[in-house]
């Protein structure tokens, strides 16, 4: 993985509680792994705002309640067959 230097102004308390927690050698790392899961989150909240509401209740009247949803798994879930591979 390529990597590039950047400089950041963060806040003293917030570079103070990452120096006690993180060794100096692993700090980018960490940093990186943090920002790649906000990032990861950001991007998975603007999917769910873009897509919010493209199912309407008029379409799906089975999902209407949480008991509702369970059955439908239930019967959806009962269709599913296990291949028996014991006499292949």
């Amino acid at each position: 993985m390529t990597t590039t230097k950047i400089t950041l102004s963060l806040p003293t308390t917030l570079v103070e509680r990452l120096k006690a927690l993180v060794p100096p050698r692993k700090r980018s790392a960490f940093v990186a792994e943090a920002l790649r899961e906000r990032l990861e989150m950001e991007e998975t909240l603007a999917v769910l705002e873009e897509t919010a509401g493209i199912l309407s209740a008029e379409d799906y009247p089975y999902w209407d309640t949480d008991e509702d949803i369970d059955r439908w798994l239930r019967e959806f879930r009962a269709s599913w067959t296990i291949p028996d591979f014991s006499e292949a």
